[in-house]
């Protein structure tokens, strides 16, 4: 039962323990429910200090992923070697 398991969880983890049941119970309503979720994917971008801004997506895993390591690729390919450990060579 969740209600016993959930007692030795911490409260942030909980959702984490019921969506995991809910999978294993209904794994049909699980697949439903991430089609839905990934039908609802969308960006933001919203103004932050002058000359910068936030950019937020909610994405499938996969490219969310992929969206982060294009700008992790790219933001180090700019920056000064000395911050990225790579060498300048």
């Amino acid at each position: 039962m969740i209600a016993e398991e959930a007692a030795d969880v911490p409260p942030a983890k909980i959702r984490g323990l019921v969506e995991r049941r809910v999978i294993e119970i209904d794994p049909d309503a699980a697949a439903r429910k991430a089609t839905r979720e990934r039908a609802d994917r969308h960006v933001t971008v919203s103004p932050a200090t002058p000359g910068t801004a936030y950019l937020a997506a909610y994405l499938p895993a996969e490219q969310a992923a992929a969206c982060w390591h294009a700008l992790d690729d790219h933001a180090r390919s700019r920056a000064p070697p000395a911050m990225t450990g790579r060498s300048a060579t």
